[in-house]
């Protein structure tokens, strides 16, 4: 990580600290925050965790009501080369909360400035985004030829699952186009997307 990136991402985290406490100090200014949030929640997320994005083929989301828990993201696309697309060359975005799950993140900051557009809080996430190479990340294709082993199975009707993570997906595969959301961590394509995500993180690393 080059420096100019390390001081912005401690900057923004020492802001960021001094707004995220572990109790709030205006407890009807934190609830309106979190009333707030959970209205804005699906737009925020596709802002800076977007599953429509050019020459897609599989986005992954995870998220869940527990504050403190991180979100998890990646998007693997077709590489474009002079206007045109080709299946063997990929590329993975990931993006990393820093420090607090965006959720926590903007509750923080929207407690902090109660008047605060969506828009205007959104440039003050921590966020780490970075793209990797399927030439270089060889688990970006290998986890792509492995969608195809995914099997998604309909629940029972009388299940119910409290309190449950969400895992969204939108896969462009082929003659697919598709989009699922998930709850819960029993499914074949969540366990796909938790493996994905893992490997991903580990070419970040190299």
């Amino acid at each position: 990580m080059d420096n100019s990136l390390r001081l912005g991402l401690f900057a923004g985290m020492v802001g960021l600290t001094a707004l995220v406490g572990p109790f709030p100090q205006d407890s009807k200014q934190h609830d309106d925050a979190i009333g707030w949030f959970l209205k804005v929640q699906q737009q925020a997320y596709d802002k800076v965790m977007p599953m429509d994005v050019p020459d897609l083929v599989v986005a992954y989301r995870g998220s869940h009501e527990i504050v403190a828990n991180i979100e998890r993201y990646f998007a693997i696309q077709r590489i474009r080369v002079e206007g045109r697309t080709f299946p063997e060359f990929l590329e993975a975005t990931v993006v990393i909360p820093v420090g607090h799950s965006v959720h926590q993140q903007l509750v923080a900051l929207r407690e902090a400035n109660p008047t605060g557009s969506l828009d205007s809080l959104l440039p003050k996430l921590v966020l780490k985004r970075q793209t990797l190479d399927g030439g270089i990340c060889k688990a970006i294709g290998d986890q792509v030829r492995r969608l195809s082993d995914i099997q998604l199975s309909i629940p029972r009707p009388d299940r119910i699952i409290l309190d449950a993570p969400v895992h969204r997906f939108a896969i462009h595969l082929g003659s697919l186009k598709m989009s699922a959301e998930i709850e819960g961590d029993t499914s074949s394509a969540v366990a796909w997307a938790a493996r994905t995500h893992e490997l991903l993180l580990g070419c970040l690393a190299k």
